[in-house]
């Protein structure tokens, strides 16, 4: 094979290589509206991210939760919350009627800013969330939700976390009803 050749097919290769990997990344959300009741304000997932991860509390997100009355140090409590479960078994669960109800009541709390495609955006970013570590958290739900915005109703994050623990729930009650067979 020529030189040049080989050179065009290591870049094609690479290309291929790499395109999957950016596309997946810039699926990711890159904005969160947080809301709270009346208030709202946006801010990168990055900076969600911090206060999640290291406590940090940038000046946007400082004026949000001041205004909303939120205590960071609660907020960072709640998106750090870990559920385990397996990706394998959540997928499962999550294709089936009562993973539907599960991932509509869960849509209700952090959704599409237009509101469509809220289910399967949520069950892609938990299935995503679980992928890792077979753990899943609000932040990594937000990180991983496949819309460029997302929007966590902020004054619903602790139903969010119940309901998250809910379904952590739902799905070991529904492994074992298979059991029983």
């Amino acid at each position: 094979m020529p030189k040049r050749q080989l050179r065009l097919s290591l870049i094609a290769g690479l290309a291929c290589a790499i395109v999957p990997l950016t596309a997946t990344a810039s699926l990711a959300a890159g904005q969160v509206m947080w809301k709270y009741k009346i208030f709202r304000g946006t801010v990168p997932v990055e900076e969600l991210t911090a206060l999640a991860e290291r406590g940090e509390v940038s000046p946007t997100l400082d004026r949000l939760m001041k205004r909303s009355g939120q205590d960071p140090k609660e907020v960072q409590d709640i998106l750090n919350r870990e559920f385990a479960i397996s990706q394998t078994t959540l997928d499962r669960f999550l294709n089936n009627p009562l993973g539907e109800i599960a991932l509509e009541q869960l849509s209700d709390y952090i959704h599409t800013p237009s509101r469509t495609a809220d289910i399967q955006a949520m069950r892609s970013a938990l299935v995503l969330s679980a992928q890792e570590d077979d753990r899943v958290s609000l932040i990594e739900i937000v990180q991983n939700y496949p819309t460029g915005a997302v929007v966590v109703e902020g004054d619903r994050i602790v139903e969010a976390a119940n309901l998250l623990s809910d379904i952590q729930g739902g799905v070991q009650r529904f492994l074992e009803g298979f059991r029983l067979f």
